[in-house]
């Protein structure tokens, strides 16, 4: 956390990150800390099944905070490549751009997550099934913060 704490300063100070976008930025952080503290039972938020059931079908509280948090990264990803463009408004191509940046940081973040599992025995990040979701909630939390940023943008210069 603190880690990416000085890589959202750092595109802040470049870039202005809306107050919006830092309030969601906060948002993902308590959410991502409260899966990994919180415990429902014996286990903890992360591993809780919104809908559906442990037989593998359904909707976890992770995968929730993950197409959150990759759409929000998406939008940063936005914010920061709009200070550079010439035409402000949003396009199939800077949005594409940016929703394969926010997927690349999810994959980031897998590494990670993977990293952490060969060192640390007990890590609650979960097994391949686990990671290979992680990717398809980070993507369709990319694609969903595109359409907004696309449709909130549209005609604005």
């Amino acid at each position: 956390m603190v880690v990416i704490g000085a890589m959202v300063g750092a595109a802040h100070a470049c870039v202005r990150l809306s107050r919006p976008c830092l309030w969601a930025l906060s948002i993902w952080g308590l959410a991502h800390m409260c899966g990994g503290l919180v415990h429902i039972g014996s286990d903890v938020l992360y591993n809780y099944w919104l809908v559906g059931s442990s037989y593998g079908r359904g909707v976890k509280y992770d995968n929730l905070i993950h197409a959150y948090g990759f759409g929000v990264a998406t939008w940063v990803c936005w914010q920061c490549l709009r200070a550079a463009l010439a035409d402000k408004r949003p396009r199939f191509g800077p949005l594409l751009l940016v929703v394969l940046a926010g997927e690349g940081l999810g994959a980031v973040n897998e590494i990670v997550e993977f990293t952490a599992t060969q060192i640390m025995p007990k890590t609650n990040v979960g097994d391949y099934a686990n990671n290979a979701w992680d990717l398809v909630f980070n993507i369709l939390g990319c694609i969903i913060a595109a359409v907004c940023i696309w449709v909130h943008g549209r005609g604005k210069a």
